[in-house]
């Protein structure tokens, strides 16, 4: 956590810097806050206490809402240049944004479906073998699930431009035409 902390500070120092804006190292050390934080939160969820506290000191570790306090610190470092790298391409309405939302909401949907396998497991429905084929399997049927949904948004998206474009190739050519009979 000490170290998520220490990115975050980083990357507000050098929010502007002209190398780190070139390399774009606030982005890649806020990211990493929330990464280290998103670890130790995976910990409490899947009960990995080594994710989360010392097993060498007792009553050692890391709070639950200082993780979620992190992640917050550290979109809020990411959201706060918002035409930038990783943002901008978020929030941007070209066809590369559209695929970066679709797959990040989708994305989500394996830890959820992770958690739920991991109650199942916890409950005695399932051994821990099957409990990890099951992960296994979910998290690749989701992801083939984004790829197939997300390109038949693409192609849908593609053929609506296509035929924009024909439609304005012909009232050119329709100009071109009254204005040489002109």
């Amino acid at each position: 956590v000490a170290a998520a902390f220490l990115l975050l500070g980083m990357a507000l120092f050098i929010l502007d810097m002209k190398l780190a804006l070139r390399l774009k190292l606030a982005e890649i050390f806020a990211s990493g806050a929330m990464l280290i934080a998103l670890l130790a939160l995976a910990g409490y969820v899947y009960g990995a206490t080594a994710l989360y506290a010392s097993g060498d000191l007792p009553h050692t570790g890391v709070s639950p809402h200082t993780l979620v306090g992190i992640m917050l610190l550290a979109a809020g470092t990411l959201a706060v240049r918002p035409r930038r790298a990783l943002m901008g391409l978020l929030t941007s309405p070209s066809a590369g944004g559209f695929l970066v939302r679709r797959l990040l909401i989708g994305a989500l949907a394996i830890p959820t479906l992770g958690l739920l396998v991991t109650f199942g497991h916890g409950a005695s429905l399932y051994g821990q073998p099957f409990a990890e084929a099951l992960l296994v399997v979910i998290g690749f049927a989701v992801a083939i699930a984004l790829v197939l949904t997300t390109g038949r948004a693409l192609d849908r998206i593609d053929a609506a431009r296509t035929a924009s474009e024909r439609a304005v190739a012909e009232r050119e050519e329709r100009w071109r035409y009254l204005i040489d009979q002109a």
